[in-house]
């Protein structure tokens, strides 16, 4: 989250702005992938096996909050963000087998 966020409460405008910031969690499926695709692109030059394990332990920290957003404008989204995430999470798992430190590993 932006510099620490939250833990559980928030002024109002506070909340409201974190979760502008957030949003982008619970897009459609199409966006969101468009979205991570270009968080990739962003760190293309962390080896695949580093970017696959932080990224993923960065969104996994985003799934132990109760809370993703705070106002409740954002809180209806909560479950497509979730969604999203896990979503995300189990493709960087795949992707980190499928790969040995770069070098794809054959099918048999």
């Amino acid at each position: 989250r932006t510099a620490n966020h939250l833990s559980d409460t928030a002024s109002d405008d506070l909340a409201l702005f974190l979760d502008i910031d957030l949003a982008i969690l619970a897009a459609e499926e199409a966006e969101y992938d468009e979205y991570s695709e270009n968080i990739r692109l962003e760190y293309f030059h962390v080896p695949l096996s580093k970017y696959t394990s932080g990224r993923s332990a960065v969104l996994s920290r985003f799934l132990e909050h109760e809370r993703l957003y705070f106002s409740n404008d954002f809180s209806l989204l909560e479950d497509r963000a979730r969604r999203n995430l896990s979503r995300e999470i189990s493709k960087l798992q795949h992707l980190s087998q499928q790969f040995d430190i770069g070098t794809p590993k054959t099918s048999q």
